[in-house]
């Protein structure tokens, strides 16, 4: 019968058994994070994306109010010369 050697313990030791799994679970916890930072710095780019169409959709909402404004004056000056005399 084999008697198996008792390492010698002391206050540091680690008492789990030597595996592969703790490097692998590192590895796993290191992908995960790398991936929820890549998608954060994807929701990010999105987020300047939508911001800065948003602001391309106010002025241009804006600058089609202006150009309405512009072409009622013109319609309104063009039937005021336009407007036949009045018979009384």
């Amino acid at each position: 019968m084999k008697t198996r050697a008792v390492p010698e313990l002391s206050r540091v030791t680690d008492y789990r058994p030597t595996s592969k799994r703790p490097s692998e679970t590192h590895r796993r916890r290191h992908q995960r994070g790398t991936a929820v930072i890549v998608v954060l710095i994807i929701l990010s780019i999105l987020m300047l994306y939508v911001a800065s169409n948003s602001r391309a959709l106010f002025n241009m909402q804006r600058e089609l109010k202006l150009l309405d404004q512009k072409q009622r004056q013109r319609l309104e000056s063009l039937s005021q010369t336009n407007r036949p005399a009045l018979k009384r």
